[in-house]
């Protein structure tokens, strides 16, 4: 019951919502028949307050919890092995060399990931952003956006409904969608991934922890993890029925849209925040 849902959750409005982002997104959802009369003076009588930290315990974001699915990753043992491997491409270089590449490469991919997202909130929302800045790979990046929006959005007649959209739960986890998308009234998450290579499966056979030990251990299903948690968020929560996920995977000349790894299920998203709680 929609109505229910928003006496008993109220507080669960999106965290920051003065932020353009989510304010884009509620105004938006506003003009939908997403929600009754009712709950629509609800929701503006509330004024989309920032949620309250349950218990006063504080937030643990999606992907903190997504990482109790993998073993920890000890970059100085991998490196010692990989420089002492003649079959490696890191073989007779330093330790401290090949951590502080891995280090760096992660630091570049973090960058660019908020570079597009700042060149969405450019193209949707007129926000400040100087192309002249980009390094050559960002820049890329953003004209593939240009030729997504052209060649998928505005054909198929895609809209925004909202970007960088943060949702929470009462277990205090929060994460934020890149993206959430309408055709009709049927709602489509997206989430913009900027990796190298997206990988679909292991190669060699390591799998993830926990309820999720029959999957690989690869960024597409982490990633497919990731945006399964923002549905069941949104219909747990908000009582907002998604109808389909999609990862938005942008490279400097190319850009492809990406299907979950694997079938939403509900038990194995609520067995994997159980677990993820109990290593956090």
């Amino acid at each position: 019951n929609k109505e229910q849902v928003f006496e008993d959750s109220i507080e669960l409005m999106m965290p920051n919502a003065e932020c353009s982002g989510n304010t884009y997104f509620i105004q938006n959802l506003l003009k939908m028949s997403v929600f009754s009369t009712n709950t629509l003076a609800k929701i503006k009588q509330v004024g989309y307050k920032l949620y309250q930290t349950h218990k006063g315990s504080q937030s643990i974001g999606v992907k903190r919890l997504l990482s109790a699915l993998q073993e920890p990753f000890d970059a100085f043992a991998i490196a010692t092995r990989c420089v002492a491997n003649p079959n490696s491409k890191y073989f007779g270089r330093t330790v401290e060399d090949v951590v502080a590449e891995w280090s760096n490469k992660g630091a570049k991919t973090g960058l660019r990931g908020m570079g597009l997202d700042n060149y969405v909130a450019h193209v949707y929302e007129h926000a400040e952003f100087d192309l002249n800045q980009c390094s050559e790979d960002l820049l890329g990046m953003c004209k593939q956006f240009d030729v997504f929006k052209e060649s998928v959005l505005d054909v198929t007649g895609l809209e925004l409904v909202g970007r960088e959209l943060w949702v929470q739960d009462t277990n205090n986890i929060k994460g934020r969608m890149d993206a959430l998308f309408a055709l009709s009234n049927d709602l489509i998450i997206f989430d913009w991934k900027t990796f190298e290579k997206m990988e679909t499966s292991n190669s060699y056979g390591k799998k993830l922890l926990g309820p999720a030990s029959h999957l690989d251990d690869c960024n597409a299903n982490l990633a497919t993890f990731q945006i399964y948690l923002y549905k069941y968020f949104l219909k747990k929560y908000y009582n907002i029925e998604v109808k389909s996920c999609r990862i938005g995977w942008f490279r400097p000349t190319f850009f492809k849209i990406v299907k979950p790894n694997f079938e939403y299920d509900e038990k194995l998203i609520e067995e994997v925040i159980e677990y993820g709680l109990s290593k956090t």
